[in-house]
Order: structure tokens, then sequence, then C-alpha cells
């Protein structure tokens, strides 16, 4: 028996009713083992096989995976990226760790397949780094709980999402990594103080979303970690536990770590553009849209936590193309339910698990102030940080319950031979729910959906033919009109960057989003071309109004549409305009493909941008 354990048996001896105890720390020594990494596997084979598959297709960057693709050439040049990914509310996200994530794949090929083969691989990193913290804390049964849940969670996701090299996406597995070790660090686990200051960092850099989540939980796990001491009134086993010599080497560790992720942050204040300046002024006081309030907010939120909500595959509710709110039960139902089994596990003297359900509330508590400063319109991927923390509070509730459940079932059933039957079930619980979620929905993982699809034809149509007439001895500027997402624009881009032409433009804030040698600020060029995106039932036809204007001409074109079905569109359209419910079935699944189809891009060519943006 070691030290750590004889503090624990006397503490537990001592310590008196009602007051947590020091829980164990068998399972934060015990090494991670082969059965474990059999578990881990049988959650994270989708995941592989959606990363191999998208792989060996052809992609064509566009919207803002082109520009975060751009953007990771210049990490070893002097115009390195000292921000984030470009917010279309003028300013970056915190740091550049979505572009050093990322970059590994666009270095060593020319594909840019396989940065999403890349990102399905890294995601199956952190659920397996999910596991081994849950083994540390827990043993197999939170183990076989966190991959469970996590199963859940990746079905909601699906395979297009956890391939997608977006910074809303990419951040959503690395909170949860977060929140595991940060509960680490307030169960005084050393080991997982650099781990939680890692992806903190990581998932603050990467989208401004989590600053008040990670925040909270910094906080909460500071105040854990005194209040563990005081109620026992054992401060000299206390500091047995928590030895200063245990804890030199992961401190020098974490402020290494905080110190490389964030010199380029601090670069950026001190001698750059003060993109965090930005980012404080507009949530201060800059803000250019309405909030949707506290109602909604907690609505929103109360939506996205229920157990049937889209963290574990449900549909996401928008209306007009804003994300509706739910009723707020389900959000009241969740606090009560935290309370009871944080409630539970004090009466039952685990610390640990108390320190769990309160930082679960405190996620809630401060995930429901941040959703009512969301702004309008609400799209799906701004709520979408709130799947993990659903899965997060699912965990605190159930923990304590599965625990006291296995602790019961081995009392009863004591034998070898059932003790081994009922591991051999538990162990396959994980895999078995991730196999029956993928024959559910096998196309999801099998032939997942790229990155931004319905601009892929598009935008290479576009780009081979402006590079068989363009001269590159000519630098070039290119603006946008039409392009209300900024999706086939920043694809044209990425891809005249890509064959070397020298490019400048004026989207984005100066110098923000595509980087000082490409901010287009009154610089003398040779052409400008003008990339017009004709959308759907438009109110204006801008591909018209470039060609009627004379300042331009032509230099690409992609229309996929015929005559013909440009017609059939329009009197579809008509038809629905008119009476929402005048189509049939075949109708309105055919007005949908012939929407979907209809992605007219032409790029003009002249001496000045044909149309404003």
């Amino acid at each position: 028996m070691n030290e750590t354990d004889r503090a624990r048996l006397v503490t537990e001896r001592r310590a008196p009713r009602g007051v947590p105890s020091v829980p164990s720390a068998r399972s934060a020594t015990a090494r991670f083992p082969p059965l474990a990494w059999v578990i881990v596997l049988s959650v994270i084979w989708p995941l592989l096989v959606a990363g191999v598959i998208s792989a060996l297709k052809e992609w064509t960057p566009s919207g803002d995976e082109a520009v975060i693709l751009t953007r990771v050439h210049d990490l070893v040049s002097l115009d390195t990226p000292l921000a984030g990914a470009y917010s279309t509310r003028g300013w970056s996200h915190p740091g550049p760790i979505m572009f050093w994530l990322v970059a590994l794949p666009s270095w060593l090929g020319s594909r840019p397949s396989l940065s999403l083969a890349w990102m399905a691989a890294l995601n199956a990193v952190f659920v397996a780094a999910l596991a081994w913290f849950a083994w540390r804390r827990g043993g197999l049964v939170l183990l076989v709980l966190v991959l469970t849940l996590t199963a859940l969670l990746v079905n909601g996701l699906r395979g297009e999402t956890l391939i997608w090299i977006w910074n809303p996406y990419v951040a959503l597995l690395p909170y949860l990594v977060f929140t595991l070790a940060i509960w680490s660090v307030a169960c005084r686990d050393p080991v997982a103080l650099p781990v939680a200051v890692l992806f903190g960092s990581i998932v603050v850099q990467l989208h401004v979303a989590y600053v008040p989540l990670v925040a909270a939980a910094i906080v909460l796990t500071i105040v854990g970690t005194r209040w563990r001491s005081r109620p026992l009134g054992l401060r000299d086993r206390a500091r047995s536990l928590f030895r200063p010599a245990r804890w030199s080497r992961p401190v020098r560790w974490s402020v290494a770590i905080a110190v490389v992720l964030w010199s380029p942050v601090a670069v950026d204040l001190l001698v750059g553009d003060r993109n965090l300046v930005r980012v404080v002024q507009y949530f201060a006081t800059g803000r250019d849209r309405s909030t949707i309030g506290v109602a909604s907010g907690l609505g929103i939120l109360s939506r996205e936590l229920g157990p049937s909500a889209p963290w574990t595959g449900g549909d996401e509710q928008v209306e007009l193309g804003s994300v509706t709110p739910g009723h707020l039960w389900v959000l009241i139902g969740a606090v009560a339910l935290i309370g009871a089994s944080t409630f539970w596990s004090y009466r039952r003297l685990r610390a640990d698990q108390v320190l769990l359900g309160l930082l679960a509330l405190a996620e809630v508590l401060v995930a429901g102030w941040a959703a009512s400063r969301l702004e309008q319109p609400l799209l799906d991927y701004l709520v979408v940080w709130m799947l993990p923390l659903a899965m997060f509070v699912w965990l605190a509730i159930l923990w304590p319950l599965a625990e006291t459940a296995a602790a019961a079932f081995r009392s009863r059933f004591a034998g070898a031979r059932s003790g081994r039957s009922a591991r051999a079930v538990t162990v396959a619980i994980p895999g078995l729910v991730t196999l029956a979620l993928f024959l559910q929905n096998p196309s999801s993982w099998t032939n997942p959906p790229l990155p931004r699809d319905y601009y892929q034809p598009a935008v290479a149509a576009s780009v081979q033919q402006l590079t068989a007439t363009l001269p590159k001895d000519r630098p070039l500027r290119v603006e946008f009109a039409g392009d209300e997402f900024f999706e086939a624009g920043p694809g044209i881009v990425h891809g005249l960057l890509d064959a070397g032409y020298v490019v400048s433009t004026s989207d984005g804030a100066p110098a923000s989003k595509w980087g000082r040698s490409r901010a287009w600020q009154g610089q003398p060029v040779g052409d400008v071309l003008t990339v017009v995106v004709a959308l759907p039932f438009a109110e204006t036809d801008l591909i018209a109004r470039c060609d009627a204007s004379g300042l331009a001409q032509r230099a690409s074109s992609y229309e996929p549409l015929t005559t013909s079905e440009r017609d059939e569109l329009m009197r579809l359209g008509s038809e629905r305009y008119v009476n929402a419910g005048a189509l049939d079935e075949s109708s309105a699944s055919r007005l949908a493909e012939l929407q979907n189809r209809d992605r007219r891009v032409v790029v003009f060519r002249g001496g000045q941008p044909c149309q404003d943006r």
C-alpha cells in the first residue's frame, strides 16, 4: 500500500458523516490497460472510416476552410498568423492554434482532402484522451459511461461534422477533454494540470464562445481545491496528498505550454493589430446586432440539453434560418438532476463526484448567461458549443448512479463466473451502442458529405477557367458580390493562390482574414476580378447587372441549370410562394433539387469591381 492509499484510508475512517472524503487514487495511478484500448477502438472506428474515405475524394475548399488552408501556408513566413480564424464581426478568434492543428497534412501533400482525414484522426485522439481521464478517475465503470455518452455525441455530430476543419466544429471534443482534465486537477491529479492548460488554451483560441466556460471551470477548480481540505479538518493529511514536490514538474510544464501557445497573442498585443482588444471591445460596447435575450437564450440551452436533443442525433429546430428555443422544463429538470446527483454524492462521501456535479452546474449557469448574449440571426453553428456541454451535464448526472449500480451488482453477483460475464457485458456496451447508431445512418460515415460541397463544382470550374486565361505575371485583386456567406469567393481566391497567382482582396478587416500580404489597401494591380454569386429567387440578378454595366467582361462562368430547368425552378418557386401547400411531394422534391443545384457563379474581369459587395 502506497502513501496515497494509506492517507485515503485514514481520511475515510475519521471523516465525520456528511463530509466528503478524499477519493481513492487507485484509478489515477493504474495504467491504461489493453482492454481499455479495445473499448476505445470500438467507439472511434466510424471516425477512422470517415477519415479514410474522405481522404480518397477530390475536394475543392471554399468558405472559411479555404481561408484557413491559405493561412496555414503563412505559418513559417513573416506574415505568420497571430490571431485565429476570422469572424464576420470584424475580429478574429483569440489565437492561431486552428492553423497549427491542420498544418501537417497541408505541408505534406497537395490534396486538400488529406486535411479532412487528419481532422478525423485528431478527433479519434481526443476520444482516446477522454477515455484515459475516465480510467484515471473512475476505472472501468466511468470509462464505459464516458465512451457510451461519447458514442451518442459522435453519432449526433455525424461524420460530416467531425471531418470538418472549421473552428466551431474542431473545438467540440477538445472542450470535453478540458472538462475532464480540469476536474482531475480539482481532484488533485498533478498529471492533469498540463493537459488542462493545453486543451483550455486550444478551445479558447479556437472559438470565443468557450471563454466563459473555461473561465468558470478554472475559478471553480481553484475554489474546489481549497474547499476539499477545510471541511475535513485534516490539514496534515491533506498536505500529504498535495505535496509541492508532486506538482513542481506539472506546473513547469503548464507554464511552458501556456507561454508557447499564447506568445503569438502577446506579440499581436504588443506590435500587431491587437485583435484581442477588438474582441473585448466588441462584446463590451461594439455589438452591431441585437442579442436574443435571457428567455430565448435559456430556451435554446434547454432544447440542446435534452436527452433526445441534437447531441444524441435529434434534429435541430430551425425557423427562417434561426434556431428556435425549447421549453424551460428541460433546463430546470437538468439542473435539478445535477443538484440531486451532487447531494447524493455528498451523502456518500465522494468529493470527486461532488466536484464533478458542481463543475457541471457552474458550466450550465455560465452557458445560460452566454446563450442570452447570442445574436440574431441565430444560425445552428452558433449554438454547436452546447452539444459537448450537454454530454458533460449528463455525465455528471449519471456517474454517481452508474457507480452505485455497479457496486450493488458486484455485491449481488460476487461469483467469479458471474463477475466475468458482467465485465464482458459492461465492456461491450460502448461498442454495441456505436454499432447500433452506425447502422441507423451508415452513409454519414461511409460516404460523408464534404464541407460546403454544394459550391465545390462552381469553385473548381471557375478556377480552371481562370487559370487557363489569366497571366501569372500580373497581380490580381479579387472582390465578391452577392456571396452572402462568403463561400464561393474565398474558394476561388484560395484556388488562384494555390495556382501561383499573386492575389489581394479587401475581404475582411485589413490584414486580419487573409494576412497582411494579401490585404488590398489601394496598391496597383493588373486586373480586378469580381466573383458574383446569384442566389435562387434573389430580388436582383447581380450577374445581369454586371453584364449590363460595361465595367467588366466575363472571365469565367458556371451556370449549372439549363434554360428549361431554370424556367421550371421559377415556376415551382412561384407556386410555393403563392400557396405554401400547392406543391405535391414530387414537385416539392424537384424544387429542392433544383435549388441545391442552382449555384450560379460568374467571375468578371475589368479595371474595377463591377458590383459593390
